[in-house]
């Protein structure tokens, strides 16, 4: 599993190595989530600006509003879909751990 660290590192090398200033991000569902963790905590944590190393950033398939979760365990009904309501994520980046 790739953290939040590991993807500032290649941001960081990858514009080393190239001497482009920012990089472009494409990312799918959970993917997406950390790359928004990165422009919303972590870089911001570290007092850099995110615009000055991220060019741009496409997330798909990405639950930025949240998932379907219920109070039954794994969030299942048992008839092969998620049953209950939507439960939007935090506001900044929705519990990452950039430790």
């Amino acid at each position: 599993m790739i953290t939040v660290i590991d993807l500032l590192g290649l941001v960081d090398r990858l514009r080393e190595k190239t001497g482009a200033p920012a990089v472009h991000l494409v990312a799918h569902s959970m993917g997406g989530l950390i790359c928004r963790c990165l422009l919303q905590k972590v870089l911001p944590d570290r007092g850099r600006d995110a615009a000055e190393c991220i060019g741009k950033l496409f997330t798909y398939g990405t639950p930025h509003g949240g998932i379907a979760s219920t109070s039954a365990v794994g969030g299942w009904s048992g008839s092969g879909t998620p049953s209950g309501s939507r439960a939007p994520t935090s506001s900044g980046c929705g519990g990452c751990t950039s430790t």
